[in-house]
């Protein structure tokens, strides 16, 4: 049997994380995936400068697709707002990066730390014991381990089932992105590479495109805690496709690469945060990190930034001896700000012509996207102004459903 302090299940952004702060507090871990990396994740890339404050130690020269300054707002693809919000360099700088070579970026750095990692391995089930933490792994080729720890960090992603291996069954409320990666034509490279694009005409979510060296993501998400009954999943399907195909064919040299666009899509579950639940055990020993505890931004969608925070806090907290009250720190750290940008999905999401013309055609509204896209605690100001200035109008609207 082998036996680690720390056992962390996932190796993305949270976990890694996690592996990293435990092992520089002079912890013994082990970091499993059952993939093998670098491993094919399609995602919009889009990460806050902030990540790069907190890991000075990569490659960013390397990592970085681009720097992302300015926001280009549509609606149905018309009215084009296009609103500065940085200079290179500068904190609220949006960076852009292909995920597989990132997140192998901090798996690598893990193990340069003095983490053991293993690929290809996940966990079977938690063994009796009474003492440690004891667990089977399994290998894709079939190679059995136990392993004993003292601490074990579930953060293997939505739709993972390590966590209700261990009893934690809560389910949360979820959205769908469908997205891709494309090339992107000489025409619109220049134009756009440091430009995010979001178009708002999607019901009850929002069209992306973030510009990458030499390909683009595009995608389009809807939040389904908010979505309408008398929609069908299909129809939310049409909805997405839709606009995807508006951007693939915007983004392409004479539409090179539009035809078949659908074959390049990926789907995906996003577990959105909408209230305090626990996210550890009664003697905190198991912890849930990242889009495991259900920690993806309901208005933006994002999650990365969070994830890596998590992971942070649940390593911290661990070396504290203070782990049992991990749900309730992530919740002060992350998710009060959390709770109030659900508050403001709610609205946006339903009445976004009027939101788009009221809130997001102002020119400062890119520059506080950006602030709490890199974790500034804005989120219940938002929703208070909102409340105060539109308050009226709201609930004229909800008069009328």
């Amino acid at each position: 049997m082998e036996n680690f302090d720390l056992v962390v299940c996932g190796a993305g952004p949270a976990g890694s994380a996690a592996s990293i702060k435990a092992c520089r507090n002079g912890m013994k871990v082990l970091l499993l995936d059952k993939k093998f990396f670098p491993r094919p994740k399609t995602c919009g890339g889009g990460i806050p400068y902030k990540i790069k404050e907190i890991f000075p130690e990569l490659n960013w020269d390397e990592l970085i697709e681009n720097h992302i300054h300015n926001m280009n707002h549509t609606i149905h693809f018309k009215k084009p707002q296009r609103h500065s919000f940085s200079s290179q360099g500068n904190s609220l700088s949006i960076l852009t990066v292909l995920r597989e070579k990132f997140d192998s970026a901090l798996v690598q750095l893990a193990q340069k730390t003095g983490v053991s990692f293993l690929a290809g391995f996940q966990i079977q089930r938690k063994n009796d014991s009474q003492k440690k933490l004891e667990i089977s792994i399994e290998s894709s080729n079939g190679e059995k381990r136990i392993i004993s720890s003292d601490f074990l960090i579930i953060s293997d992603g939505a739709l993972g089932r390590t966590k209700k291996k261990f009893g934690f069954l809560e389910e949360y409320p979820l959205s769908v992105a469908i997205e891709g990666n494309f090339k992107i034509g000489t025409e619109r490279r220049k134009s756009s590479e440091d430009t995010l694009f979001l178009d708002y005409g999607l019901d009850n979510g929002y069209w992306w495109a973030f510009p990458k060296k030499e390909q683009i993501n595009i995608g389009g998400g809807v939040f389904f805690p908010f979505v309408s009954k008398n929609f069908e999943k299909k129809q939310i399907k049409s909805l997405i496709l839709n606009g995807i195909s508006k951007f693939v064919k915007y983004f392409s040299d004479e539409g090179s690469n539009y035809e078949n666009f659908e074959e390049r899509l990926v789907g995906s579950i996003l577990p959105l945060y909408n209230g305090f639940r626990k996210i550890g055990n009664q003697d905190g020993s198991i912890l849930l990190c990242g889009d495991s505890a259900g920690l993806v931004n309901p208005f933006f969608g994002d999650g990365i930034l969070n994830s890596i925070k998590s992971g942070l806090v649940a390593s911290e907290m661990i070396v504290q001896g203070k782990s049992k009250d991990y749900s309730e720190k992530i919740y002060e750290e992350i998710g009060k700000e959390l709770e109030w940008a659900f508050k403001i999905a709610t609205i946006f999401y339903k009445w976004p012509s009027f939101f788009f013309k009221t809130m997001i055609c102002q020119p400062r509204a890119s520059k506080v996207a950006a602030q709490m896209l890199s974790g500034e605690p804005l989120f219940k100001q938002v929703s208070l102004k909102l409340e105060k200035k539109f308050g009226k109008y709201i609930n004229l609207f909800r008069g009328k459903q």
